[in-house]
């Protein structure tokens, strides 16, 4: 499904929406080792959810969803160039898919995403904080859906 680096930049952001923790771009192999032996998962079940994931992943990277209005604004985020979000994405495309929100409410929360990144992209604000935001978002919106 993807090349190398895009397999790993996956992974990264597979991590952040299941840890809500930052994932350091160096420490994905040892992240991904230390989640599955805390979660206790098995082989299979972690192929499982990985390659859902995987799916969503390669939705956002092709702006390729059943939405329309979903795929115009995740094209949009692909030109701003901004992956860091793809962590919020990845968890409101699995949120979506079981039901706990809507495509209405899912268009706009990534609206809202969309418009955030072109702002600090126009204003040419510094980014570094943006990684922390996205955690803050997986979080809350983990325990919101529970």
């Amino acid at each position: 499904m993807f090349s190398t680096k895009a397999f790993t930049e996956f992974i990264r952001h597979y991590l952040i929406v299941k840890t809500h923790v930052s994932i350091k771009k160096n420490n994905v192999y040892g992240s991904y080792k230390n989640y599955f032996i805390s979660e206790g998962l098995n082989s299979e079940a972690a192929l499982v959810d990985l390659f859902k994931f995987a799916d969503y992943y390669d939705q956002i990277l092709n702006h390729k969803t059943a939405d329309t209005e979903f795929n115009r604004i995740l094209d949009h985020i692909n030109v701003i160039d901004s992956k860091v979000v793809f962590s919020y994405l990845l968890l409101l495309m699995d949120l979506l898919s079981f039901g706990a929100i809507d495509q209405v409410y899912t268009n706009e929360l990534a609206h809202i995403l969309e418009s955030y990144l072109f702002r600090v992209k126009v204003c040419q604000v510094p980014t570094n904080g943006l990684n922390q935001i996205v955690v803050g978002l997986c979080y809350l919106s983990k325990t919101d859906s529970n």
